[in-house]
This record gives structure tokens, sequence and C-alpha cells, in this order.
């Protein structure tokens, strides 16, 4: 899998200029905008304060970077209305594979250290950390075919096919981190 942080760009702005119910009325559609735009086996949520995540399952970096600069563009193109004002909304975004040597704290950090690279970089863009360096998200991705036809691999639709909602996930996670804290069992999830 892979992991996309997203931050919402200059979103102090947005709560200094207009008042905290805006910076409200942003995360409220960033988070609507994420919804929508992510595949259904796809966990977007808030991550903390303007920090939003997506976890990508049976996602290779390549289909990640497409799917990075999709979210990226659909937030740009999304206007947040507040008070009869027009708010225009970026977000910069980091992406990591995860990687056997990677616990959650290094893939976290690996995600950031991208993030961080894209707010460097003049933010509204996105960087992938490779495991040893951060690149931009765009460059060979549009010059790559592969990257925008889907795939042709029946493999591939059983998969899916067989792949429980992004509702019964968490349902099914919710659940076993209450027994796990209940009867205190360690909880690991494994992909």
């Amino acid at each position: 899998f892979t992991l996309l942080i997203l931050d919402i760009d200059h979103f102090k702005q947005f709560n200094d200029l207009h008042g905290h119910p805006a910076g409200d009325q942003v995360l409220r559609v960033v988070g609507q905008v994420l919804a929508k735009a992510a595949r259904q086996m796809d966990l977007p949520c808030r991550y903390g304060g303007e920090e939003f995540a997506v976890i990508l399952p049976a996602t290779e970096l390549q289909e990640a970077r497409a799917a990075a600069e999709r979210l990226r563009k659909a937030i740009e193109s999304t206007v947040a209305s507040f008070e009869g004002k027009k708010l225009s909304v970026t977000s910069s975004i980091g992406l990591a594979q995860v990687a056997a040597k990677d616990d959650q704290a290094s893939l976290i950090r690996r995600a950031d250290e991208a993030l961080y690279k894209s707010k460097e970089a003049g933010r509204n863009c996105g960087h992938y950390n490779d495991g040893e360096r951060c690149l931009p998200i765009v460059g060979e991705l549009e010059e790559s075919p592969a990257v925008k036809e889907p795939r042709e691999n029946a493999n591939c639709d059983m998969l899916v096919d067989r792949l429980v909602t992004q509702s019964a996930f968490l349902e099914i996670l919710h659940r076993r981190a209450t027994e796990s804290h209940r009867f205190g069992i360690p909880l690991a999830v494994m992909h």
C-alpha cells in the first residue's frame, strides 16, 4: 500500500482572514472532495489540524502518484463558499509506499518528508519518497501511458470483487480495536 499525507496550503490564513468558521468550512469541503475523489477501497481521513491522510491499498507507487495528482487537482478546482465569499483551496502532498523495512513511524516520516519537500517547492504540488530521496510526483508521470490506461488483468478484477467496502473495513477495524483494548490483546494490521 501507499500512504498519502496532504496539507491544506496556507490554512492559517483562512482562520486569520475569515475566522475559524471559515477554516472549518474549508476542512469540510476538502474532506468531501477526498471522500468523493478517492476509490471505494481507499481510506481517506483527517490526520490532524489541516492535514489529511489517505491509505491507498494495493497501490504501487506509480499508480499512487497518478492518484495523488488527481486528488490535488480535485482540491485545486474546488471553491469553498463561506458567507458569500469564494475561498480557493490548494494542497501539498507527500507519498511513501510501504517498504519491508518500514514500521509505522518510518512510513509516516518518509511521507512527511515528501510533504515538506512539496511545501519547499512552492506548495500546490506533490512529492514522493522512494526511500532515498524525495522526487516530484509529476514529470515522467505524464509521459507514461501505462499510468493513464487502466490495467487489464482479470486476476486484479477478481481481487477487487472480494474486497470489503470502506465502511465494512472500518467497522471490522473498530470492533477488533475495541476487543484489543478490552482484553489487552495486541492488535496488528497486516497487508
